[in-house]
């Protein structure tokens, strides 16, 4: 089962934060609009007296019109930190407010510490002061300009404190928030993925699939940029099942004299390795300084231990919480798996000869193509080899030949028991090639010495004749071979 790719750093995607850099640069534009259109309406109205209304108006136009371009402007393709422009416009604005006569000084005072609000909620920390030598001198400039020096003077250092406070206070605040809204996010993240790391896991029975499946889990769960899943083979081995992103190729660990493999293996929590303590502990090179090792839990014998890249994450209880539960999810499942397995090869083995049953045989025959040769053998006089020597004899020939046909055919092949004295085997892709292989079995088997012959029938199946069809051909050719006298191979006829 494949899962869709994902970047380990991202929590679903990466972190979006309430504040979004379209936010900021919308909440930029409504201030500039709003003060634009104070502007615009305040030259309009004939309730102020000194007022340069021409120059008023220009400027709530000017505004207005960068209102309504931070509004429209692509900011969620720009660093947050464009938007910095931003401000030497506003403390432009206010500064020509001020000089057309427009704004009165505790207005003039509360709109730079509006613009501070503004930078303090969107930007980080040490942003307002970096922002206020430029905020202080567009203050005090209109000032100077209108006569008001000494009132410049009085007001400009309250004015600069006022802003440099608010700016800072609520930079501070909206940092926490971020950081508290990044830790949500990704705790929420980790939730969604153990939920749907445990619903993969219980649906995936292949043996195959099931190591690279909570591989691939693992490294999305955690993060990771690398990780290699080590499974427990016996006592003294460890086995390579997956790995993503592992630089070096692991095939098996030999951990008898490396206790540390199953010793981690072995424990209930996460080991934090550095790269030179996992190639003493492991004999594998590291691809990273930080490993986390999650032992992989089952419910009768540990599995193995999950090793996963931890870059420069810090590592908190919930997350390891979450990364041990995701580790017994992996665990139970390879280990479900496993006895699955087991169980269905065992209800597939002839018990007395190790081969497959009759139950297997009908499994291989369905996968019997055109050109494989079917064959049927049978061993001759055997009932006399009860008769005489007693069953515990005749047990033996079915193992002697049983172990002769697992080591002289192809690994593509398949041998198995259909009952008493009788074996199916089904020669992959021999076609013409199916006596001559037959004729080296029988030569090796009487080579053997063993008590006993046998006869066999060929049936090469035919192109559009069943596996069942070919079967009964190969029948009736080992009965024709009994017929002539036994310790012979006989060919059925084309179909």
């Amino acid at each position: 089962m494949r899962i869709p790719e994902h970047r380990p750093e991202g929590c679903l995607g990466r972190v979006v934060h309430s504040i979004t850099n379209r936010l900021v640069g919308r909440m930029a534009a409504v201030l500039f609009a709003v003060s634009g259109l104070v502007s615009a309406i305040t030259a309009l109205l004939p309730i102020q007296e000194g007022v340069n209304r021409p120059g008023e108006f220009g400027v709530g136009v000017a505004a207005i019109g960068v209102g309504v371009w931070a509004w429209l402007a692509p900011w969620e393709r720009w660093p947050r930190s464009r938007s910095l422009w931003l401000p030497p416009l506003a403390f432009a604005i206010l500064a020509s407010t001020y000089v057309t006569g427009s704004s009165e000084d505790v207005t003039f005072a509360t709109y730079f510490v509006v613009v501070f609000v503004w930078i303090g909620i969107c930007h980080p920390r040490w942003t307002s002061v970096r922002m206020l030598p430029l905020g202080v001198g567009a203050y005090v400039l209109p000032l100077v300009f209108t006569g008001e020096g000494v009132q410049a003077l009085d007001s400009t250092l309250e004015v600069a404190v006022l802003c440099g406070i608010v700016g800072e206070g609520l930079a501070w605040v909206s940092d926490k928030l971020r950081a508290a809204e990044a830790v949500d996010e990704r705790r929420g993240y980790e939730i969604q993925m153990l939920l749907r790391s445990a619903e993969l896991l219980a649906r995936e029975n292949d043996p195959a699939r099931l190591p690279k499946l909570a591989v691939e889990l693992g490294v999305q769960l955690l993060r990771s940029d690398t990780a290699l899943l080590l499974l427990l083979e016996g006592q003294e081995s460890m086995r390579a099942a997956a790995s993503y992103g592992w630089p070096e190729e692991v095939d098996e660990i030999a951990i008898g004299s490396r206790p540390e493999p199953r010793r981690l293996a072995e424990g209930d929590r996460i080991a934090l390795l550095g790269g030179a303590a996992f190639r003493e502990a492991f004999g594998l090179a590291a691809p990273t300084d930080r490993l986390m090792l999650l032992p992989l839990p089952g419910a009768s014998r540990p599995q193995g231990v999950l090793a996963a890249g931890l870059g420069d994450r810090p590592l908190d209880e919930f997350g390891r919480d979450v990364a041990l539960t995701f580790a017994t999810q992996a665990g139970l499942a390879l280990e479900r798996v496993k006895a699955s397995q087991a169980l269905r090869e065992e209800t597939l083995r002839d018990e007395l000869t190790g081969l497959g049953n009759r139950r297997y045989a009908n499994l291989a025959l369905a996968d019997a193509m055109s050109g494989d040769a079917l064959v049927v053998i049978d061993l001759d006089r055997f009932k006399e080899l009860n008769d005489s020597a007693g069953h515990a004899a005749g047990d033996e020939v079915l193992r002697a030949l049983a172990a002769h046909l697992r080591t002289a055919l192809r690994e593509d092949d398949t041998a198995a028991r259909l009952g008493s004295d009788e074996f199916l085997l089904i020669l992959r892709g021999v076609r013409d090639n199916a006596s001559a292989t037959l004729d080296r079995l029988e030569l090796q088997w009487r080579a053997a010495d063993p008590p006993v012959t046998y006869s066999a029938g060929i049936a090469v199946r035919g192109a559009g004749e069943s596996a069942e069809e070919a079967l009964a051909r190969a029948d009736a050719a080992l009965l024709a071979a009994k017929r002539r006298g036994r310790d012979r191979v006989s060919i059925a006829a084309e179909p």
